[in-house]
């Protein structure tokens, strides 16, 4: 099945050959994403590795891949990426035989955050002389990917709601 990662952590899987190559193979993973119509910003993905290179000898051995997504604070929810291999080497039968079938895995990085407006509930101040009544808004959950506009609709005669411009950076 798909391999799944959460966001700001990492997976790990293996690739090693089938059958002994008689020269050297060079394997480059490259990594795409698959959902890119609704992604304003794309999370960062790293790889531990360029490329993976197999001989005769440790050509049974299993090297690992270690893909990592790098914590954004935006919201983006789930997002599929492939990983392709490029698979080159001298041994003109093994690099025939390995192009037949396009080697790539599939992943899922599970977003976490999640958008909203940070309110600080411990200032709320309402008073009834008529003096000075707020709301102290901190800031934003997550960061956006475009301007925020907060507007703030009172349904009362009783109240008056002056907004303040502030910007986040």
């Amino acid at each position: 099945g798909p391999l799944c990662n959460a966001e700001g952590r990492h997976l790990k899987y293996g690739i090693r050959l089938e059958t002994e190559p008689t020269k050297l193979v060079h394997i480059v993973p490259k990594v795409s994403m698959l959902n890119t119509s609704y992604i304003e910003i794309a999370p960062t993905i790293r790889l531990n590795t360029n490329m993976l290179v197999f001989s005769p000898s440790n050509w049974s051995i299993i090297q690992p891949v270690i893909v990592q997504s790098l914590q954004d604070s935006v919201d983006n929810n789930d997002i599929k990426y492939k990983i392709s291999h490029a698979v080159s080497s001298q041994d003109s039968v093994f690099a025939r035989k390995a192009s037949q079938l396009p080697m790539s895995t599939v992943f899922t990085v599970t977003d976490d955050d999640t958008a909203g407006i940070k309110i600080n509930t411990k200032v709320l101040t309402i008073q009834e002389d008529g003096l000075a009544k707020s709301i102290n808004f901190i800031g934003l959950s997550t960061k956006p990917v475009a301007n925020v506009e907060i507007r703030i609709h009172v349904d009362s005669s009783l109240i008056d709601a002056t907004p303040i411009s502030f910007n986040i950076n």
